[in-house]
């Protein structure tokens, strides 16, 4: 007999076992089980559950045999467990429906009764299942069930809200990361820029014929880089004016140039041994001996600057 008349003939999916309760919550359903199988002198039990973080099922006791006649056991309930019913509701299965589906569990002469009781709370929902022998009060196998989906209910709930504060604890440490990696950042940038702005007032104040020569050192120390050529535009012609000692020779700087590439386009060009290829630029063969270089375009010129790392 169904305490819900007219219940809906489409079944409800057997839950599958994808929650994600903490060790300690299963532990604490697992012991509800077995105090429930026990308070009603039971045989089984089963305990499903729908939240905002997962779903799962704990069957006791779990074995093969007892595992099949107890998901269609539950499965034969679901069918009459309409969804979107309100909460609080209870199911009995009698033994004559109970025959079939638990043949091969228990012996063939035993009679056996099933109740169901559902319960829920916003999100998340349980039910709970128990099967005990036949003669037990059914009044009081529903207020046992109906005493463990609460609690049940009650173990879900506190995990979910325990996994929502641990989402919004993980997304609030990544966020002060982020946060902290971002400030970090733009004070690195505030100190490349205040020497950039150093470098250039330094620039500026360069005279003579060496003038050249201090600009590539002042670019170099920046990098720090150990080898570098600046070029300059001389009669609207770009040349080589000054280079460091370790330059072996100076490229030509015409459309295969990187150094005139970079004026050109008024752009950064990094280039990085062992990416670039034939044809390439003339100072890929020129800093081939380093691990990378830069071009880097001023208002009248270029500098190149090699690193060794």
């Amino acid at each position: 007999m169904s305490e819900i008349p007219g219940a809906a003939d489409s079944p409800t999916p057997v839950i599958g076992s994808t929650a994600r309760v903490a060790g300690t919550t299963r532990s604490k359903l697992t012991a509800l089980t077995h105090t429930s199988i026990a308070a009603c002198g039971g045989n089984a039990c089963v305990v499903t559950w729908r939240g905002g973080w997962g779903e799962g099922l704990l069957c006791v006791p779990a074995g093969s045999r007892w595992r099949a006649a107890l998901d269609a056991t539950l499965a034969a309930m679901e069918r009459q467990l309409e969804p979107s019913c309100a909460p609080d509701y209870s199911l009995y299965l009698n033994s004559a429906q109970l025959v079939k589906l638990l043949a091969g569990a228990v012996p063939d002469d035993q009679r056996f009764n099933a109740v169901a009781r559902t319960s829920a709370d916003g999100p998340n929902r349980v039910l709970v299942m128990l099967i005990a022998p036949h003669g037990r009060a059914l009044a009081e196998l529903g207020a046992i069930a109906s005493l463990a989906a609460d609690n049940a209910l009650a173990l879900i709930g506190a995990d979910s809200d325990s996994n929502r504060r641990d989402f919004w604890r993980r997304r609030a440490i990544k966020t002060a990361e982020q946060l902290a990696k971002a400030k970090s950042d733009l004070s690195e940038a505030a100190t490349q820029r205040r020497g950039l702005d150093q470098a250039v007032s330094s620039a500026l104040r360069l005279s003579g014929r060496n003038r050249f020569a201090r600009l590539g050192s002042i670019f170099a120390r920046m990098g720090p880089f150990d080898a570098w050529i600046v070029a300059a535009l001389e009669d609207d012609e770009l040349r080589p004016v000054a280079a460091s000692a370790t330059v072996a020779s100076i490229p030509t700087l015409d459309k295969n140039s990187a150094i005139a590439d970079s004026l050109r386009r008024k752009s950064t060009i990094r280039r990085t041994n062992g990416e670039w290829r034939a044809p390439g630029y003339h100072e890929d063969r020129l800093f081939a001996g380093f691990s990378s270089y830069f071009c880097v375009p001023f208002e009248s010129g270029a500098v190149a600057l090699a690193a060794s790392v």
